[in-house]
């Protein structure tokens, strides 16, 4: 799916039109529901947990703020605007609020002994650097191969293909690299590369 999806969104881009993605992930969609929920069985131990509601909103409300903020800013509204002003200082404060509501709630949505780990604070960090790698080489490169090299729909969605295959094939190196060097060496080059 990951080869041929992107072929086949340029494939329907290039001689239909790019709604016709919706037609076929519906019913794909549908049928992966279907399988679930007639060959997937969880075996649930039910315990009384007290969910973080009010946590749980001011995360919702300060992170989509500011990304809001992001999005608008520079685009729809200046800068200056005070609706961007307004949106960014909100989205920081409701956060704060958030923080500070997490280090009393007994079940938080966002532990905050997670920042003090060190392992989980590098293994976060270059998740997003690497998720910011993925998405934004998936996002640019077909704009970039239509935008500049005149590419048709297919041909960018064909380089998308490509990216697809070498991300496995980059993990079972990087899985034989790790066996050689260990754990440490092997994600230090990696960030390196990133």
């Amino acid at each position: 799916s990951a080869v041929l999806g992107p072929l086949a969104g340029g494939l329907f881009t290039q001689f239909v039109t790019w709604r016709w993605i919706f037609f076929v992930n519906f019913p794909l969609g549908i049928a992966a529901v279907a399988v679930i929920a007639a060959y997937f069985h969880e075996h649930v131990q039910h315990r009384s947990v007290r969910t973080d509601y009010p946590g749980a909103a001011l995360l919702v409300v300060g992170i989509g703020a500011i990304v809001l903020t992001l999005l608008k800013a520079g685009s729809g509204w200046k800068w200056s605007d005070p609706r961007t002003i307004a949106f960014g200082i909100g989205g920081l404060v409701v956060m704060g609020i958030f923080f500070l509501r997490e280090r009393s709630a007994p079940n938080p949505i966002f532990p905050l002994w997670i920042l003090g780990s060190r392992q989980l604070s590098g293994a976060t960090v270059t998740s997003l650097v690497a998720g910011l790698l993925a998405l934004g080489v998936s996002a640019y490169v077909p704009t970039f191969a239509q935008t500049v090299f005149g590419a048709t729909p297919i041909l960018a969605g064909g380089l998308l293909g490509v990216m697809s295959i070498s991300w496995p094939l980059a993990a079972s190196l990087s899985g034989k690299l790790y066996l050689r060097i260990g754990f440490r060496d092997t994600a230090l080059v990696g960030t390196f590369l990133v």
